[in-house]
């Protein structure tokens, strides 16, 4: 009694819990639940001889070799054991299942069950018990709205390893529509788990509910998913180099947006913090308290944008943060607010433009050995570029930065910023000060050549969470 551990299952709000709800694909028989196909059987299955693990049709529809492959969800009759079971087999009009269905040695009877069909709801996969093996479940989900109750959500009690999770509007794999999963009273957080799964084209959304999390996990991608209102979008529960997120968006969260993970072109927007911690590439933080934050562990970002916060765009006072190729814009505090611990802290080709304080600020309360800052640019911040001294160097522990390393410009290096568009413009002197050429390691090689790098990201973006790099 359980579901193939290669099983597609098909979920559909207008599904029906009771229908089998799955298909083994590496069978040859047909996938009913991919087209919501379910045949009923209602008190017409008979057991077979003293077989145990056989089902027999007494009058209707017969068992046939299509059927192989799909699961049939058996909910009653005299010496059934209820569950759901894999057709294996069909011989005769005789389906042998996974395992024994009947509890009698022989004469079983009034058997009902329903094979194939969409379930309504894909908690129903998530607790379903399978066979044993590699794991390779897909739950495929309709777009659509799926409440999530307290006895519904996904715990460490249930184990989702192997689990691939994708929504779509139309045909499986569109990539198109979002299957919603809305919080509903008493839900602490709907996905709160240690297994490593997938998760493709899904809503979380807090759906009004206070007090709720988005998910909690520790081994996790999710791709093209969005984190809507939830005390905290995604976050990850123990090393952040295991969660991933690709093309997501994490909005309206009372915390954070992503916490401790690794993201690559999604969006945070109107969170407390966008991103905390982490490793984010082409990433963006839109309207924040704070872009992109870091008070423990370590942050690490390249190609990213903070983009109207409202106190500091990037910002860390434990040190251990790494960023490359960054901007922030319009920020309330400072573009990029460096305090604490200076230990650790490598900003390189980052711009700081329209900051009501310092474009780049550094503060050195506790201790700092090991900061760099090469090639920073800056335009219209309103206590000036940076709070370094002449020399560019703000204390005995904070490494020397070449003058012409470090350029206030005089007007924005940006196409259009106030509208998301942070390509370089072409026009001079901006272009050629963002734009310099490395100059040559010692020791290198003759075949060497200097390669051109842009100051800060080059990219343009729009709240519906396209990103756009442009290579020069």
């Amino acid at each position: 009694m359980a579901v193939p551990a290669t099983a597609h299952w098909e979920v559909r709000t207008d599904g029906d819990n009771n229908n089998g709800g799955a298909f083994n694909f590496t069978r040859s028989g047909n996938d009913y639940p991919s087209t919501n196909t379910v045949f009923v059987y209602s008190g017409n299955l008979v057991q077979p001889g003293t077989d145990k693990d056989r089902l027999q049709v007494s009058s209707g529809r017969q068992f046939e070799a299509n059927d192989i492959g799909n699961v049939i969800n058996l909910t009653g009759g005299t010496g059934i054991i209820p569950g759901r079971y894999e057709i294996t087999a069909v011989s005769g009009g005789i389906a042998t299942l996974d395992s024994n269905c009947w509890s009698t040695n022989s004469g079983g009877s009034g058997g009902s069950g329903r094979l194939g069909g969409a379930i309504a709801h894909p908690s129903v996969a998530a607790r379903a018990t399978y066979q044993p093996g590699a794991r390779s479940i897909f739950i495929w989900m309709r777009a659509g709205d799926y409440l999530w109750t307290p006895a519904q959500v996904i715990d460490e009690s249930v184990n989702i390893t192997g689990m691939h999770f994708e929504g779509y509007e139309t045909n499986r794999g569109d990539r198109r529509g979002f299957a919603t999963w809305k919080a509903t009273m008493g839900v602490y957080s709907i996905l709160n788990s240690s297994n490593p799964f997938t998760a493709f084209n899904i809503i979380f959304d807090a759906n009004n509910v206070s007090d709720v999390w988005g998910p909690l996990v520790f081994y996790a991608t999710f791709y093209n998913c969005r984190f809507l209102n939830f005390l905290g979008g995604v976050s990850n529960g123990s090393l952040y180099d295991v969660v991933c997120c690709v093309r997501c968006m994490a909005s309206g969260c009372t915390n954070y947006g992503f916490s401790e993970v690794k993201t690559v072109g999604c969006i945070a927007s109107n969170c407390n913090t966008g991103f905390v911690g982490g490793v984010h590439s082409n990433s963006i933080a839109v309207n924040c308290e704070y872009g992109f934050y870091v008070e423990s562990g370590q942050l690490d970002a390249i190609n990213c944008v903070a983009y109207y916060c409202a106190s500091s765009g990037f910002c860390s006072s434990v040190g251990n943060i790494t960023l490359v190729n960054c901007t922030s814009y319009n920020s309330g505090g400072d573009g990029f607010e460096i305090s604490g611990v200076l230990d650790g802290v490598t900003i390189v080709n980052c711009v700081a433009e329209g900051s009501r304080n310092y474009g780049f600020f550094f503060q050195r309360i506790y201790q700092g050995e090991r900061t760099i800052v090469h090639r920073i640019r800056g335009f219209n911040n309103t206590s000036g570029l940076h709070n370094m001294t002449n020399s560019y160097v703000l204390s005995d522990t904070l490494r020397a930065v070449k003058s012409d390393d470090v350029i206030n410009l005089t007007s924005s290096p940006f196409m259009n910023p106030a509208d998301g568009d942070f390509r370089l413009k072409r026009t001079e002197p901006v272009y050629s000060e963002c734009r310099a050429i490395l100059q040559s390691p010692p020791n290198i090689t003759a075949d060497w050549e200097p390669r051109a790098f842009n100051v800060g990201p080059m990219r343009q973006f729009d709240l519906g969470g396209v990103i756009v790099i442009e290579e020069d």
